[in-house]
This record gives structure tokens, sequence and C-alpha cells, in this order.
């Protein structure tokens, strides 16, 4: 993704970053995906300990989600937190891939899990 992403491609932003609309995984961990879905969570990054949370969309429900982060400045992610809707602990995995995840959900080779 590009910095100056389509303002109707970007699900929150502020002075340091913008997450872009992505896709629901519809298949642990890759495969078919359900367009328009977004990130749930908030994310923990530096160079300023800033939390920057996403509103919960209790309608984003899949088996994961696959979005874009797209820096304005330099940031270090440090942690993510996820919503659910599950009230008892859970594993998650986390994946990378620099630049666009867009036809890449079906190649975990492309990928790098964290």
């Amino acid at each position: 993704a590009e910095l100056n992403a389509n303002s109707s491609d970007v699900l929150v932003s502020n002075d340091h970053l913008q997450i872009l609309k992505g896709a629901g995984v519809k298949n642990y961990p890759f495969g078919d995906t359900i367009e328009n879905r977004g990130f749930n969570g908030a994310l923990h990054y530096i160079p300023s300990p800033i939390r920057f949370v996403v509103a919960f969309d209790a309608n984003n429900a899949s088996f994961g989600a696959m979005f874009e982060v797209v820096a304005k400045s330099n940031i270090v992610i440090k942690t993510i937190d996820f919503h659910t809707d599950l009230v008892m602990s859970t594993k998650v995995e986390v994946w990378t891939k620099a630049r666009t995840f867009i036809s890449f959900e079906s190649l975990p080779e492309a990928w790098t899990k964290v």
C-alpha cells in the first residue's frame, strides 16, 4: 500500500500510521477471504508509547484478519491486542508480509510467522 492510500481504503488513521481495510480469513491460516474486514484491536508502538485502538466490530467474525499498516513516520510496533468475543484465553499467530497482502492470501510461503 502506498502512503497516499485512497481515503475509502483507510479504516483508521493518526499522525503516525494508517490502518487500511483488509480481509477476513475464512480458512485458517491461509485461503479464501471475506472482503472489507478490518483489524479489531490495538497496536502499541514507539517512538513514544502510544496505544492506537481500533473500535470493536462485532460483525467481523473470521479465523483471522489480513490488513495493511502504513507508517507515516518511523515506528516500531511493540505489542498487539486483539478484540475477540471469546471469554477465555486463546492463542493467536501473527504473520507479517512487506507491502500488500492482496494476491498473497493463499500463499503461506510469502509470509513470515512472528
